[in-house]
């Protein structure tokens, strides 16, 4: 017996933890000892951070202006942040101090910069670039180690537009990247130790935008790939900006679940919470959308609860679909017996009957011989 899935449709009550609404909400991180969410503003020049108890915000959210766009951040053991600016990858001991450079940016600031990336759970600090013009694709997988900063993935030869999507699976042994502007996410095998990607394969391939397609189009559009997470079931979950959702991947590629967002672009999803189990999602302000507003803007939202509910419809579904087939091979099978019995019985009073005659006829020839030998006698 074969099953179709259909995605889960997930409707999860969405909590805004900020008013103020960011240019381009990206980067966002749970930090575990803060409690705290930490996000960066790109066309801002700032990071954000807010303390969160449940499904609400403690306190007003700390903002730390900066001179230059920052891409991407991430924590450091010991306190501070690594982050990812225009003209190069910077270390701070704590918030709002001094910024000590690990590394210049190894192309053109005029016309790149720093985008997506996070830490991989060797400690190494990942960051990709797009390419500003987006008429070539010249950005780069960058991976920063003790040794340096090194090009792992991109360039003339295999690059992207708009580095995004950066993930890892639960096993660490395949690594996820997207190029936004190809509406396209890669998988490819990954080897924690060198940090070398291999075997690369188109891992979802989104449709791509309808021609003259703007904001309220009546034309149909499910975004782009844009920031990604990966949960505690190894699935791969993507914000699709302009499309005004959240896809969830099983490790295979298939997508198990769709989550619409209050925003209609989301930008980079991350999982926190103190059991881990809250999902935020940074957004980005679409100025030409009439449904945009500041509300959906650093939004989370408790999708467990959500995720076990669809899942549970899902299996009641399979279920029921499992024992109705069950019962039409159950009753096919029986009407079939009965068929086959009648049959039986059919040919039984057909053999019954001939062997009747065949006594008949044979009983005929017993009286006809005892008849002859009677008469010879």
């Amino acid at each position: 017996m074969d099953f179709m899935h259909t995605p889960a449709l997930l409707t999860p009550t969405w909590t805004a933890l900020t008013t103020e609404p960011d240019g381009l909400g990206e980067s966002p991180f749970w930090h575990p000892h803060e409690q705290r969410l930490y996000w960066v503003d790109i066309p801002g020049r700032r990071i954000a951070r807010v303390a969160v108890q449940g499904l609400q915000a403690q306190g007003p959210v700390d903002h730390w202006p900066l001179t230059q766009e920052p891409g991407c951040i991430a924590p450091v053991q010991g306190g501070g942040l690594v982050m990812a600016l225009r003209d190069g990858i910077y270390l701070a001991r704590e918030w709002g101090g001094p910024l000590q450079r690990l590394a210049a940016a190894p192309y053109d600031t005029s016309k790149q910069r720093f985008n997506d990336g996070k830490c991989d759970a060797q400690g190494r600090f990942w960051a990709g670039s797009l390419y500003e013009p987006k008429d070539r694709k010249l950005g780069v997988l960058y991976m920063l180690d003790g040794q340096g900063l090194h090009a792992m993935l991109g360039g003339d030869k295999d690059g992207v537009v708009t580095a995004n999507g950066l993930a890892w699976s639960t096993d660490g042994r395949t690594a996820y990247w997207a190029d936004t502007a190809a509406h396209q996410v890669r998988a490819f095998d990954f080897d924690a130790a060198s940090g070398q990607f291999t075997n690369a394969r188109v891992f979802y391939q989104a449709a791509p935008k309808p021609t003259g397609w703007v904001w309220d189009s009546a034309a149909p559009y499910g975004g782009r790939p844009d920031g990604a997470a990966v949960d505690s079931e190894g699935c791969y979950w993507s914000a699709q900006y302009e499309g005004g959702r959240l896809l969830r991947f099983s490790p295979q590629g298939e997508v198990l679940a769709e989550l619409p967002t209050p925003a209609l672009c989301p930008t980079m999803p991350c999982f926190g919470g103190a059991d881990l189990k809250t999902l935020f999602v940074s957004t980005a302000f679409a100025a030409g959308a009439t449904t945009q507003t500041a509300a959906a803007v650093g939004t989370t939202a408790d999708a467990t609860a959500a995720n076990f509910a669809a899942m549970q419809k899902q299996i009641s579904d399979l279920q029921t679909t499992l024992q109705q087939q069950i019962q039409q091979v159950q009753t096919t099978a029986a009407a079939q017996v009965k068929q086959a019995q009648s049959q039986l019985e059919s040919d039984l009073t057909a053999l019954q009957k001939q062997m009747s005659a065949l006594s008949d006829k044979m009983q005929q020839q017993n009286d006809q011989t005892n008849t002859a030998l009677q008469a010879q006698i």
